[in-house]
């Protein structure tokens, strides 16, 4: 059966036009302009709409026109979904729009992003092609349910076999169990409980169909069921059937979609930003992306809780999208950092948007309590004249445009054009790396290795850290620094997360002792929701206690999202894991991350530690590192130590650790002799 188009009715004085328009058209919906309450009651009549949007800009009197939709939809058999768009936003307005029934109010100007979420259940509507799950042993005992059902376009399948309904769940992926009540040998919600046990269709509608009224039969499940008389008509089956699967839907939709939205400001995060980023910028002629950055507002503000710098952050994330209503994108991809991606804008409009957006925030005083605060922000703008076949190297460029614009001091401006020849080549490169990335985690072609951590005031415990290894089909190294980028862009750095985590564990389990391994973590998996709970499984099933790992966090990642970090750190530390702060550049105070972050260790990466003992000025920054890590109970790692000549000075400094390949060169062994004291 075909795919019937959803019908969007739009009242209004004026119809929906330019990128509103636009996005109707592109999410498959056929518009029914109108401007009176004539049309309304026609195409009510004719092409009942699966939503109606109401716009009261430009009507004379909204109450009346409020009061003049209720009326007309007064005893209308099929009601729509009812949004209005309104200049006013008073309670008076809004107490007569629930009064006709209104589903969602939302106050002008709105923009596609602000709009769609509220038509989401209606447009993700499949009709009746639905595929359906029946399990029953009777031969023909719901042949006239099974011709309905297939007379209305679903696709069926029979299983007559209860024990193979796993099985048929993960080949046919059904939208909608359908389980007899009566099996041989257990009950229709064993069935179903079973079927909900599954990551996947945990929240899988079931219909238990019972032999009569009569019988009494609760389901022990909580997920979506109903139980109906398998007496019912095929009508009635269709329709529950319908309206369980919508239901589940609708359901489903809203939870992804706050899982992508930012619940502070309301705009994306930053994995709703990275889904939408690659389709907008494939969509268009040109696209522009800025990258707005405020400086460090804990830092600069020390005296705000936690809830005045949430409502610092709406009032600016509200200024800023007040300013930018023609986003394609909008969203909040850190702490401090919103993102706007824009369509078809010249070169000097979106530098004069990027301008106006830092000097409206920075001019502003912001009323918080008891405090007025100003803010300093920088914005980094990336352009590319043609579309893109992917979003990361504009997003990427518009980071090192705002990088550059905050070294040129505060409130400023850059922008950056993108070359799209060396795009397409590194697009073209990264896809065969992709393939690489996928084939080493379905083949095991990882490889580790392990670098010591030693001390440098005789403390014999093992420590090493775990770092990565790819190799191409020649054998040839595939550095850390060019596939992680592209796995995060592929969404496959959980996995190997996950994978290196596991391998880890196991090479512990085996090795029998007190060794303690330190391992990278991506932002997805510090950020994603399963992860402690599958280590925790993880340390369980092997009987190893958490203190055996230890986790590194890169620090942009911590600064980026500094609520995330502290809750995962929350998390593995109940677990008895430790936490590490991988601090790249020791001329950034590290004070603002340690007050948030219990981390037992800090460890300074860099090229900077082999010159320390030729700078002074960066031996004061050292110093200042040690002495904020010792404050806060952190101990100082110091990595890439390549020669004898700076082990005096960390030494004298009080640094317990070094790791570098003056020790030990990265190795698949753990053979390093902890026994002696590492000394100047």
């Amino acid at each position: 059966m075909k795919k019937r188009q959803p019908v969007l009715g739009y009242l209004g004085k004026q119809p929906p036009a330019g990128e509103l328009a636009g996005q109707f058209e592109a999410e498959g919906f056929a518009v029914r302009a109108m401007t009176t309450m004539r049309q309304l009651e026609h195409v009510l009549h004719k092409t009942p709409p699966h939503s109606l949007i109401i716009d009261l800009a430009g009507q004379v009197d909204c109450l009346a026109c409020l009061d003049q939709v209720r009326d007309v939809l007064t005893g209308t058999d099929r009601l729509p979904r009812l949004l209005v768009l309104s200049d006013r936003a008073d309670q008076e307005v809004r107490l007569r729009a629930v009064q006709a029934g209104v589903d969602a109010f939302l106050v002008k100007p709105v923009n596609p992003r602000m709009l769609m979420p509220y038509l989401v259940p209606v447009y993700g509507r499949r009709g009746q092609d639905y595929r359906v799950l029946l399990i029953d042993e009777r031969p023909d005992g719901l042949a006239g349910h099974i011709d309905h059902l297939k007379q209305a376009g679903m696709k069926i399948r029979h299983l007559r076999n209860p024990s193979q309904a796993l099985l048929s769940m993960i080949n046919f992926m059904p939208d909608i169990v359908l389980v007899t009540c009566e099996l041989t040998g257990c009950r229709g919600d064993d069935i179903g409980r079973m079927v909900h046990q599954l990551v996947d269709y945990e929240d899988m509608p079931v219909i238990y169909l019972c032999s009569d009224e009569g019988d009494v039969f609760t389901p022990r499940d909580t997920a979506p069921c109903e139980v109906i008389p398998v007496s019912v008509s095929g009508a009635e089956l269709l329709s529950r059937l319908e309206r369980l699967v919508q239901a589940t839907r609708n359901r489903r939709r809203k939870i992804q979609y706050l899982q992508n939205c930012d619940r502070t400001t309301g705009l994306l995060n930053r994995d709703g930003f990275f889904m939408q980023l690659e389709r907008g910028v494939s969509a268009v002629d040109s696209v522009a992306l800025i990258v707005f950055e405020l400086e460090d507002l804990q830092h600069q503000n020390p005296g705000l809780s936690p809830r005045q710098l949430d409502d610092l952050l709406v009032l600016i994330a509200n200024e800023l999208s007040r300013h930018v209503t023609s986003a394609q994108v909008s969203a909040r991809v850190g702490d401090c950092v919103f993102a706007f991606l824009l369509a078809d804008k010249t070169g000097e409009e979106v530098r004069q948007l990027g301008q106006l957006l830092s000097h409206t925030i920075s001019s502003q005083i912001f009323d918080i309590g008891d405090f007025a605060i100003t803010v300093g922000c920088n914005a980094g703008i990336s352009r590319s004249r043609c579309p893109l076949p992917d979003g990361l190297p504009l997003y990427s460029l518009a980071l090192e445009a705002c990088t550059e614009a905050r070294h040129a001091g505060s409130c400023r401006v850059s922008m950056r054009e993108l070359d799209i020849d060396v795009v397409l080549q590194q697009t073209g490169r990264d896809r065969g790396l992709s393939s690489l990335i996928t084939r080493a985690l379905d083949e095991d072609l990882f490889r580790l290795v392990f670098q010591p951590i030693a001390s440098l005031h005789g403390n014999s415990i093992e420590k090493y850290e775990v770092l990565l290894r790819l190799y191409d089909s020649s054998g040839e190294p595939v550095l850390p620094s060019r596939f992680v980028p592209v796995a995060e862009q592929c969404g496959l750095m959980q996995s190997i997360d996950r994978w290196v985590v596991e391998q880890a564990v196991v090479m512990l389990r085996n090795r029998g002792n007190g060794t303690s391994l330190f391992v990278k973590i991506s932002s997805g998996s510090m950020q994603g929701p399963g992860f402690t709970t599958w280590l925790s499984s993880l340390f369980e099933g092997h009987g190893l206690p958490g203190n055996c790992l230890v986790f590194e966090i890169r620090e942009d990642n911590m600064r980026a999202s500094l609520r995330h970090a502290a809750d995962f750190a929350g998390r593995i530390r109940r677990l008895g894991c430790g936490i590490a702060l991988e601090h790249s550049d020791i001329s950034r105070d590290v004070e603002p991350i340690l007050k948030h972050i219990p981390a037992q260790y800090v460890k300074i990466n860099g090229q900077a530690i082999n010159r320390i003992t030729a700078n002074r000025e960066q031996q004061s920054q050292l110093k200042a590192v040690i002495t904020m890590s010792e404050q806060h109970k952190a101990r100082v790692i110091a990595g890439f130590v390549e020669n004898a000549n700076s082990l005096q000075l960390l030494w004298r400094y009080g640094v317990p650790y070094i790791q570098g390949n003056f020790l030990q060169v990265p190795d698949e062994s753990l053979d390093f002799d902890f026994g002696e004291e590492v000394s100047g």
